[in-house]
């Protein structure tokens, strides 16, 4: 899953504006990693979102840490799935969550 779209007006034409998602591997088709420098005006900042599911819950941290979660993926830990490892990556950043994001469970 390369990229996902959304939609941007500029200069009041619709267009879809591409997240970033193939930047951070995560070698799972049930989650992946988004990184935003677009919505700026919707999130307050470049924003970095764990998504799980179809996009059944999103975690969005306020600027970019796609090399900070790109390490907890690419870690030779066997006793700690790379999911695990990304989601206490959030947890340990909660004071970035952006105001839109899914409560931390």
């Amino acid at each position: 899953m390369p990229t996902t779209a959304h939609t941007q007006f500029l200069g009041g034409v619709p267009c879809n504006v591409p997240n970033r998602t193939d930047d951070v591997v995560t070698g799972s088709p049930h989650w992946y990693v988004s990184y935003n420098n677009y919505d700026q005006a919707v999130y307050g900042s470049d924003t970095t979102a764990l998504v799980l599911g179809q996009v059944e819950y999103i975690l969005i941290l306020n600027g970019d840490h796609r090399d900070g979660l790109r390490a907890c993926i690419t870690v030779k830990d066997l006793a700690t799935s790379r999911l695990n490892r990304c989601l206490a990556y959030v947890r340990e950043h909660k004071a970035e969550l952006n105001f839109r994001s899914n409560p931390i469970i």
